[in-house]
């Protein structure tokens, strides 16, 4: 059979290529490169980091902020963050659902908790919310380990 795909600069088949490609996914499992959520919050953080520093007013009033919306009152701050985590989730912000999943690790939440706050973010927000509540399970899970 004619190879339909062509060779490498180094001489090496693509289709050899690709099969060593599908061997490393195998590999590192379903979830790709481990570390893959901690690494977007570091990036992330250095891009808020240089905007900052020509918006400094506006992130001192966001800390602001987020200082005051977190803070237990009749809602404890596990329970705000879980309300975060599902609008970060139907807003479709990769990494807003990394920030808010590893705070609910830092809170304690349980992996049932947020399973049951991932289905009613599922039940209103249909398919796109189906999509973004797995990753939000993944970035959980790693944040957990």
């Amino acid at each position: 059979m004619k190879e339909k795909w062509g060779r490498t600069k180094e001489g090496k088949s693509l289709v050899s290529s690709l099969n060593v490609l599908v061997d490393v996914s195998a590999i590192l499992g379903s979830r790709g490169i481990k570390m893959y959520w901690q690494n977007l919050l570091n990036e992330t953080m250095g891009r808020f980091n240089n905007l900052s520093k020509g918006t400094p007013d506006t992130f001192k009033g966001f800390s602001v902020m987020g200082v005051a919306a977190k803070t237990a009152g009749h809602l404890d701050e596990k329970t705000k963050e879980f309300i975060s985590l599902g609008i970060a989730i139907s807003t479709k912000c990769e990494s807003c659902i990394g920030f808010h999943a590893k705070s609910l690790v830092r809170l304690g939440a349980t992996r049932e908790q947020l399973i049951e706050a991932l289905a009613m973010v599922s039940y209103m927000g249909g398919g796109p919310a189906i999509s973004y509540s797995a990753k939000a399970l993944e970035a959980f899970d790693e944040f957990s380990q």
